[in-house]
């Protein structure tokens, strides 16, 4: 399952996939280079579809839980004065993800 978000840019790398490996196909000389532009195209769209994907997530149930906005690690957590929008004390919590 894709994600709402990359709707738009899974559909404009599909085309230019397609388009590239239509040109190539078309237009370049030698079957083996022709079929490494069309893997390497391929593999984008792969990477595409792999970075915009929207996997089922089951929250677990229970009080004083804290569930991530994101997948990945917990690199940093600290408490902090940020006097731009709290104005006050907060916790930062810096996730690192990483496609």
């Amino acid at each position: 399952m894709i994600t709402r978000y990359g709707y738009d840019v899974v559909g404009v790398v599909f085309l230019v996939v397609l388009t590239g490996s239509l040109l190539s196909w078309y237009l370049v000389n030698g079957v083996v280079i022709k079929a490494l532009i069309i893997a390497l195209l391929i593999l984008i769209l792969l990477f595409t579809l792999y970075f915009f994907r929207d996997p089922d997530r089951t929250t677990p149930a229970g009080k004083d839980l804290v569930i991530s906005p994101a997948d990945g690690e917990v690199v940093l957590v600290k408490e902090v004065r940020e006097d731009v929008f709290l104005k006050g004390e907060g916790v930062q919590v810096s996730i690192f993800m990483s496609p």
